[in-house]
């Protein structure tokens, strides 16, 4: 989830599991919107290594600060000092701190993006895909209900439960949506006879109907399209459209939807490519990569080296976003650099 969501999800939490006949005489009072704040920025407190290196933040993303068995130790030394602060008592702040924590890193396995629920020990990443990262209909809902319970005070616990109670709801419904999606996927590739490794089935901004589907064949293939789930009729740009307009109408209904194969490693030079994307080097970030297809053969240094472009940021106005290239320094051995700009890349990994 975005930073900006959770902020808004921490505090509705914080008043929902508050006594509803304490409301207005709660010992924490509305030091609960800061706490609920604070619980849900914590977990993106590993944005800080973004600072020090790319590389190294994206190796811990979503990680030990997300984990559930790390959430105690964490939510106890936010509860302890911020009772030190506002001077509340420790045992009326950590309920709030624990479940608020485990509430915000559940839901954000319902991310694309997913979260390591059991960091350190077990790196794997957990995700539903149901729901976009930023997700405008959770935002206003959120603020909708913080107003209410500011107006209304005396039913500000059942107003943030009742707004708790609709988040579910709205997350099932999206459920709903992703199978829909997912069915739809699964039987072009009947229709296709594909040979399917994995299935891709990911929310996109703009509408909580549009989906982008994206299937990895066998073939080191990937079928992509974009489709929204209940439109009728393909929308026509028009001059008139702004960008958010002409991004929703790329989404076709689904008996118009266009789909489009990527050879993963292209036609150029296939099998150096495949050995590139398989040396290992890009293991740690596969997150980054895993929706990357061949685009260009570049030169450094004397050497072939495989320019690999994500399909999710082709078309971006920043040309450079979601490429990456793969560089043999020496046999068997390879550096993964990521594009900073249109012609300049970084290190990002070398195996030696």
């Amino acid at each position: 989830m975005h930073p900006f969501i959770n902020i808004f999800i921490g505090m509705l939490l914080a008043w929902a599991f508050a006594k509803p006949q304490d409301a207005r005489a709660d010992q924490l009072g509305k030091w609960r919107y800061l706490l609920g704040a604070l619980c849900g920025l914590y977990p993106h407190a590993d944005e800080v290594l973004s600072l020090y290196s790319f590389g190294l933040y994206h190796q811990f993303a979503y990680g030990f600060t997300w984990s559930l068995l790390l959430a105690p130790f964490a939510s106890f030394a936010l509860a302890f000092s911020f009772s030190k602060l506002v001077g509340r008592p420790l045992e009326a702040i950590w309920p709030v701190t624990l479940i608020t924590m485990v509430a915000i890193s559940l839901m954000a396995v319902l991310t694309e993006s997913g979260v390591a629920l059991f960091a350190p020990f077990w790196d794997m990443k957990f995700r539903l895909s149901l729901i976009n990262s930023f997700d405008v209909n959770f935002v206003f809902g959120a603020l909708i209900v913080l107003v209410l319970g500011l107006m209304i005070p005396q039913f500000r616990v059942h107003i943030a439960r009742l707004g708790l109670l609709s988040a579910i709801i709205y997350v099932v419904v999206l459920g709903t949506y992703h199978l829909r999606a997912y069915s739809f996927a699964k039987d072009y590739a009947k229709t296709m006879q594909l040979d399917v490794v994995k299935y891709h089935v990911l929310p996109q901004p703009v509408s909580t109907f549009n989906w982008r589907i994206m299937i990895e064949t066998a073939d080191d293939k990937i079928h992509d399209t974009r489709v929204n789930i209940f439109r009728k009729k393909e929308v026509r740009v028009r001059a008139d459209f702004n960008r958010s307009k002409r991004l929703d109408a790329l989404y076709k209904p689904m008996h118009k939807a266009v789909w489009r194969v990527y050879r993963r490693f292209g036609r150029h030079l296939p099998e150096q490519a495949k050995e590139a994307w398989r040396s290992g080097v890009h293991d740690k970030y596969r997150a980054l990569t895993r929706y990357s297809v061949y685009l260009r053969l570049k030169q450094l240094d004397g050497n072939n080296c495989f320019v690999f472009q994500d399909l999710r940021y082709s078309g971006a106005k920043e040309k450079a976003r979601g490429r990456f290239m793969f560089c043999r320094h020496a046999p068997e051995k390879y550096t993964l650099y990521r594009a900073v700009d249109e012609g300049r890349y970084v290190v990002l990994a070398k195996m030696y």
